[in-house]
């Protein structure tokens, strides 16, 4: 801070070269803004002189203020800045709360003559909000003078704090400070295996009288909810588990994303800001939180300032020491619960806890299909699909319309120009960077909007004569395909899988039947090389369709491993 008992003289200059001068000292920590717009283009200090003080740089803006910023006018910009009481910060925007905090608050007189009186402080911000460093009231400050105190903000107190910091002066003037934030209570309790995360997008489908969509992504980034269920054993967590969620059901939660968790790297002293830890295939987040954790007892939630791919650095530091290999280091995500809590209470000496918390903070973009193959500049998901049970739904969808009086006969049509295939896509991931490669491509997706494009997995076609190399043709057993299917989405396209592992794409341009046994396809790239038709394992058809219902289960069974289902429905 510097005061000044001299003064300081400033040139201001407009576009067109008018300007004027003005005088008065400043203090260097008073937080500058831009100017109006008609002082953009120059700002002159041709020269300063000081009757006594020092300074460090010339920034003589005061905060934004509604008052300041309506000064558009080069020859009152003194007028508003002088004779007036400044508090920097102007507000206090504290965001989640998840340790005590502290604000250093500055007020300012700019009075160039008079010296101002400070009659008193009022705290409208609710408990858990305390003044520190508060002088006895009346007291003076003098005119270009500041004074200097602190806030202090605990976890204890209502989940949401908005209110405001109020502080009167003689003249009538009061300076007011706007508070806010959430209080986040900490959920250290480790759940019972598997997890299951939901991502939810929100897409508007307008379909065409043929069947075929437009998709409109209305949820910018989906919805995230974890299914959790935690067993406790009669005794302190227990106790201490049933008082937190009696006493916060309605506030802000800190959830560690357990399914994302790793070892601490090396040993953490209290008092550090920088940890070790392989944060690569995790969703961290700048400015975001995570939490270092041994135990329910002992833990530490902090926010990410920086990262690289083995350190974390955090904004304050540690308060405890955590061991290498015993810590955990887990992405914090703040959520809020449903309505309903489960409580299941075994007759001896077990509880087992049956919570969803919805996530407030998932406002990040992570979208990618670098991980993924493509065809027709769409995503194509040809790994073996994963099935849950001994059975895999693929359901015929079409509308169909019906006219019948229940008396004579009836008629039924369709303006649909082909059936919509529903059926379910699942993924193995069973690495921390596969787990984040769906990740990623489910963001991509935007839920329901995006299309993709996924092979049957069965031999839906059966090739008969080889594949010549630079032919478009390919010769198959009668099957209707040409009178039935002939080059409709979602049927387009086929797959083929050679008996070596290696894979082919194309799209269906064309179908004729040769005779009783055999069709012949046109497809729209030639075969780059003979291919017999012995060395064929599998073709199938290679649908075109969206996730049907805006919906992404993740079942979580540890750290790094998920299996994960999304429904899938035709599109044309």
């Amino acid at each position: 801070m510097a005061n000044f008992d001299g003064f300081l003289e400033i040139g201001i200059s407009d576009e067109s070269g008018a300007g004027d001068r003005y005088q008065g000292g400043f203090s260097v920590n008073i937080s500058p803004i831009d100017l109006p717009a008609t002082f953009y283009r120059a700002i002159i200090v041709p020269a300063f002189s000081l009757a006594s003080g020092s300074h460090q740089d010339l920034l003589p803006t005061p905060p934004v203020t509604a008052s300041f910023l309506a000064a558009t006018d080069p020859s009152t910009i003194g007028i508003h800045w002088f004779e007036k009481i400044w508090s920097r910060p102007q507000r206090l925007e504290l965001g989640n709360i998840v340790t005590s905090i502290t604000r250093e608050i500055e007020i300012y007189n700019s009075w160039r003559e008079e010296d101002r009186i400070w009659n008193s402080a009022t705290n409208n911000a609710g408990p858990g909000v305390f003044f520190s460093g508060l002088p006895s009231f009346p007291s003076t400050i003098n005119r270009q003078h500041s004074a200097i105190f602190f806030v202090l903000v605990s976890t204890s107190g209502p989940p949401v704090i908005d209110g405001t910091l109020d502080f009167g002066f003689d003249l009538g003037i009061v300076v007011i400070i706007p508070i806010t934030g959430v209080r986040v209570v900490m959920f250290p309790y480790i759940p019972e295996q598997p997890i299951f995360e939901e991502l939810a997008f929100r897409t508007n489908i307008i379909q065409a009288t043929d069947g075929s969509e437009q998709r409109i992504s209305l949820r910018k980034h989906p919805r995230q909810s974890f299914d959790l269920r935690v067993k406790t054993e009669l005794g302190t967590e227990r106790q201490r588990l049933q008082a937190h969620l009696f006493g916060w059901h309605p506030g802000v939660f800190g959830v560690p994303v357990w399914f994302e968790a790793r070892y601490l790297g090396a040993d953490a002293a209290a008092g550090a800001f920088t940890i070790a830890v392989d944060t690569t295939f995790g969703d961290f987040r700048l400015e975001s939180l995570a939490i270092v954790w041994e135990s329910s007892e002992k833990f530490n939630a902090l926010e990410i300032e920086s990262m690289t791919a083995t350190s974390l650095t955090f904004s304050s530091p540690l308060t405890e020491a955590f061991t290498a290999g015993q810590a955990l280091v887990i992405p914090l995500r703040v959520a809020v619960t449903g309505t309903d809590i489960d409580d299941a209470r075994s007759l001896v000496n077990l509880d087992e806890i049956g919570i969803r918390f919805e996530v407030i903070d998932n406002q990040v973009d992570i979208g990618s299909t670098a991980a993924f193959a493509t065809h027709n500049g769409k995503v194509l998901l040809e790994e073996p699909n994963l099935v849950a049970g001994s059975t895999l739904q693929d359901n015929l969808n079409r509308r169909i319309d019906r006219l019948d009086n229940e008396i004579g006969s009836l008629i039924q049509y369709t303006d649909w120009a082909a059936s919509h295939f529903a059926s379910r896509k699942g993924f193995l991931a069973p690495s921390y960077q596969r787990v984040w490669e769906v990740r990623q491509l489910m963001h991509a997706l935007r839920g329901s909007q995006v299309t993709f494009y996924v092979p049957t997995f069965f031999p839906d076609l059966e090739v008969v004569g080889d594949l010549a190399v630079g032919s478009f043709l390919m010769d198959i057993r009668h099957i209707g395909y040409t009178s039935f299917v002939n080059g409709q989405e979602p049927n387009k396209s086929i797959w083929i899988r050679l008996v070596d592992g290696s894979r082919l794409t194309r799209q269906v341009t064309g179908a004729i039947e040769l005779d009783a046994d055999t069709e012949r396809l046109t497809v729209d790239d030639d075969w780059p090389s003979t291919i017999p038709v012995g060395d064929i394992d599998i073709v199938s058809y290679l649908r075109r369709v969206r996730i049907a219902d805006d919906r992404v289960r993740f079942s979580h069974h540890f750290a790094g491993s998920a299996e994960v289902f999304v429904e899938t429905r035709g599109a044309q």
